[in-house]
């Protein structure tokens, strides 16, 4: 019985020391400080890259106040979240490489280039792992999100404006997937340039174009979409695929423009006001 006690006392601090090196959650303020252990509100981070160094793989980054924060290189999964009323802004690119099987959630975060209208590099580039985007704002960047090969990228509710290219693809293999989001003033809201993406319940608007599929390597597929008052609504190029169905193209210079790959539209398509409803060969599929 005596042994027992003696090891079990034994025991208690390692015990208390593996659970004070887990840090599953910081916090980051603007009244913060990086030599801080950010574990408390009262004791948060000045900047993301700070709470990131700080918390444990999978762990979160909890924005407290509204104020800039900048951006950094991210190299494990991780957390950030703003929550609702906290306006969390950077001028600083994220670049994001957790490794192949590495998961990022960006929630609430708004990217603002310091250069505006498309002069200020790349705001979020994925260079591998998987990445949630939500309820987040892209403002101004030359790529607002580019996406390398092996990447999975999850947009939700977010906004691409004044972009050159709002969101891109580039190489294989990628699976994009964007829902209830908004490209707006961009000169190409979404790029898939490789890899499949798949937009649902969004909105391109008064882009040079709204949406394109560039490449041989390339589905795009659009459903339950707007593209309004873009140069052209729908456009393919070097050898792209796009599939376009339940959507409305309207008030576009071109609605569905197929300038060198091909362009099927399924299912009913509200095309009206366009310059042009059809550029180019058009394939009408059959629904399955």
């Amino acid at each position: 019985m005596k042994y027992l006690k003696i090891a079990a006392i034994v025991a208690l601090p390692l015990l208390a020391g593996t659970s004070e090196a887990q840090v599953s959650r910081v916090f980051v303020s603007t009244s913060g400080n990086d030599g801080n252990d950010c574990l408390q509100p009262a004791t948060a981070c000045r900047t993301l890259s700070g709470g990131i160094a700080k918390v444990d793989a999978h762990g979160e980054v909890i924005i407290t106040q509204t104020g800039s924060y900048a951006g950094g290189t991210i190299t494990k999964s991780v957390k950030i979240d703003a929550p609702l009323g906290v306006v969390a802004f950077t001028a600083t690119p994220l670049v994001l490489n957790p490794g192949p099987t590495g998961v990022i959630v960006v929630r609430g975060l708004t990217l603002k280039a310091l250069i505006p209208g498309g002069g200020g590099g790349t705001g979020v580039w994925v260079i591998q792992g998987t990445l949630f985007l939500e309820n987040s704002v892209i403002d101004g960047w030359d790529l607002g999100v580019e996406i390398a090969g092996n990447s999975k990228v999850f947009v939700k509710n977010t906004v691409f404006r004044n972009n050159s290219v709002g969101l891109k693809t580039i190489g294989n293999p990628i699976a994009v997937s964007i829902e209830g989001s908004f490209f707006e003033n961009n000169s190409i809201g979404v790029m898939a340039h490789g890899g499949h993406v798949a937009v649902a319940r969004s909105v391109a608007s008064g882009n040079d174009a709204g949406f394109q599929a560039s490449g041989s390597a390339t589905v795009l597929t659009i459903q339950f979409c707007q593209a309004t008052h873009n140069g052209s609504g729908v456009q393919t190029i070097s050898n792209g695929l796009a599939r376009v169905s339940d959507s409305t193209i309207a008030g576009n210079g071109s609605g569905l423009h197929n300038g060198g790959g091909t362009l099927e539209r399924f299912g009913t398509n509200l095309l009206s006001g366009n310059g042009v409803n059809f550029a180019g060969t058009i394939t009408v599929g059959a629904l399955q």
